[in-house]
């Protein structure tokens, strides 16, 4: 006899009205709520639907398969309390649902029951459910704890699958069977607990291994947390491939390597630089050494041609701008020719930090002179240093001063409020400073420690790398950027012709304009993000912000894609995140 099918309310019954078939399409009237007095729900009668909320009534007593499958819109399901069994692949494929009110009791959990539900944060466990089936949790990719009800006695192959955001598994304590194969891709998995009175599992105390016990012999190893390599970080003792890669470090090229000279900068927590001081590191070669020495051969070159060399005019800088930033650093034999005496008789000199001027167009005396009088040597002295040169007079720092503006925001002075002292000796006025110039200054100020390194490249094209440097090695002259890192960028450094390295420890950024500028700056420059963590999982919420704003990719395969064209200089911004093993 056929089943005589009739329409009400939207929906579509059979036997007599006590069995919901599907939906009406023909008709707009369901919104969600079934009427009392239907005894059951047959198999897909809500599937592919776009309704966002479904409550069944009391009445329900038994549901078919794939009951909600494919409701993607499917947010909120009412199940009735009488209901005792619970249809396979019920709410499978529903990508929107997140709630789930579940009857009080139910037998057991059916297969596939939550796959793909990857909007659901908790799964809906309730009383009676004594196994976990087969694809139960497949995808369930936005749970992250999962805490099984102690009533569960077994857990199949493949119940807990592609989880990507579960972090935690809490077994219950009466946990009797586990299939193989029942935990499978979950890659931030980190513990896995159970109760000490569960008579046949038990974890290490890191909650990392699963063993299942022995009466007598060695327990067995059931499951081992080992994703750490799949979300590994490369390290500075890591090598990509049978060739010298640029993130390893090979300790036997210390002995070839030239010393050279470093200017320090370490900001106190007022934002003042306050701290400059010499060092020595390896494989950089110092641009004072690449060129002549004041008193060697200078035939082929002009006074001219010297000085506007010196103060980089005629390189890579604004033509007509002078800045301490600009001078080739000193060699140790220049310094040491060049030592300025104090009034007590010992060394002394002067670090603090010099603005930006100006150089006349048209200075009094001589080429010859003015060179003299810059390095403040005597004719037939040789040797040059920066430390010679004059500090700047009162109308010059006036004329370059660097103010704070409203909201801490860093500008320089109007040029033209500044006055002439004489009118027949013009003071120099410094040119408005670029938006990179005023953000370099701000960037000195809103980071702990600073370490710059000119790489001795010449070219037309002045390109910087910025390393930011999570953690310092203790050493005895003090909290320094580590070895291994250092070597690290000297040797992109050389690949990529990068002309200055800045190393960069505990940079602020928690001013939101100085951010928006940090941001916007970093967007097409070289950068090294040396982290603590070896693992994509456990970096700190500060790397991640700096990693953000300078758009260094935290995923697994750009990371890897950043790591194998490190060494190809064809690359036009270089973009890394590595570990740096911190030694020294």
């Amino acid at each position: 006899m056929e089943d005589i099918t009739t329409k009400k309310g939207g929906l579509i019954y059979s036997d007599g009205g006590k069995c919901v078939v599907g939906i009406d399409s023909s008709s707009a009237e369901f919104t969600g709520a079934v009427p009392y007095g239907a005894e059951r729900i047959e198999e897909e009668a809500f599937s592919c639907c776009a309704i966002k909320s479904i409550s069944l009534p009391d009445s329900v007593t038994s549901v078919g398969a794939n009951l909600f499958c494919n409701s993607t819109e499917l947010q909120v399901v009412h199940l009735p309390s009488g209901l005792k069994e619970l249809s396979p692949f019920m709410f499978c494929g529903c990508k929107s649902l997140t709630k789930v009110e579940m009857p009080s009791e139910v037998e057991d959990f059916a297969e596939g029951l939550f796959a793909d539900c990857s909007s659901l944060t908790e799964i809906p466990f309730c009383n009676g459910v004594r196994t976990l089936p087969e694809g139960v949790f497949d995808g369930c990719s936005s749970v992250t704890t999962m805490i099984i009800p102690d009533s569960v006695t077994k857990i199949c192959a493949g119940a807990i699958a592609n989880c990507e955001n579960l972090t935690t598994i809490v077994l219950p304590k009466n946990l009797f069977t586990l299939e193989e194969n029942w935990l499978s891709s979950c890659p931030k998995l980190k513990h896995i607990r159970i109760s000490d009175e569960n008579e046949f599992f038990r974890t290490d105390e890191e909650c990392q291994v699963l063993y299942r016990k022995s009466s007598g012999g060695i327990d067995t190893v059931l499951v081992r947390i080992e994703n750490k390599d799949e979300n590994s970080i490369p390290s500075l003792k890591d090598t990509v491939d049978e060739n010298h890669s640029i993130i390893s470090y090979d300790e036997s090229e210390d002995e070839s390597n030239e010393d050279v000279e470093i200017i320090l900068s370490e900001n106190e927590k007022n934002g003042v630089l306050v701290e400059n001081e010499l060092n020595t590191n390896e494989d950089l070669v110092s641009q004072s050494a690449a060129e002549p020495a004041l008193g060697a051969d200078t035939d082929e070159k002009s006074m001219d041609d010297r000085l506007a060399e010196i103060l980089g005019q005629n390189k890579m800088y604004d033509e007509g701008n002078f800045s301490i930033m600009d001078i080739p650093e000193a060699s140790e034999e220049e310094i040491e020719n060049s030592k300025l005496e104090s009034k007590g008789g010992e060394e002394e000199y002067s670090h603090a930090p010099v603005l930006q001027i100006e150089v006349p167009a048209e200075p009094e005396g001589s080429m010859e002179d003015r060179l003299k009088e810059i390095m403040g040597q005597e004719e037939n002295v040789a040797g040059f240093s920066i430390f010679d040169i004059p500090v700047a007079s009162d109308a010059e720092i006036e004329a370059n001063k660097i103010l704070e503006g409203e909201g801490g925001e860093l500008v320089e002075a109007d040029p033209e409020s500044v006055e002439d002292e004489d009118d027949d000796v013009p003071v120099p006025v410094a040119p408005e400073a670029s938006g990179d110039k005023m953000f370099m200054q701000n960037l000195m100020f809103e980071t702990s420690k600073v370490e710059q390194q000119n790489s001795g490249i010449v070219g037309d094209e002045h390109r910087m790398l910025f390393v930011f440097a999570e953690n310092l090695v203790e050493t005895e002259l003090g909290k320094k950027f580590s070895k291994r890192l250092v070597k690290c960028c000297q040797r992109l450094a050389k690949i990529h012709g990068l002309t200055v390295i800045y190393f960069l420890h505990n940079v602020r950024l928690d001013n939101e304009k100085f951010a928006n500028q940090f941001a916007d700056f970093m967007k097409d420059k070289d950068v090294v993000i040396a982290c603590e963590g070896g693992n994509l999982l456990d970096i700190s919420d500060r790397t991640k912000i700096i990693a953000e704003k300078v758009g260094v990719s935290l995923r697994k395969e750009d990371l890897e894609n950043e790591v194998k064209i490190a060494s190809d200089p064809s690359v036009p911004c270089v973009k890394l995140i590595i570990q740096d093993n911190l030694s020294d």
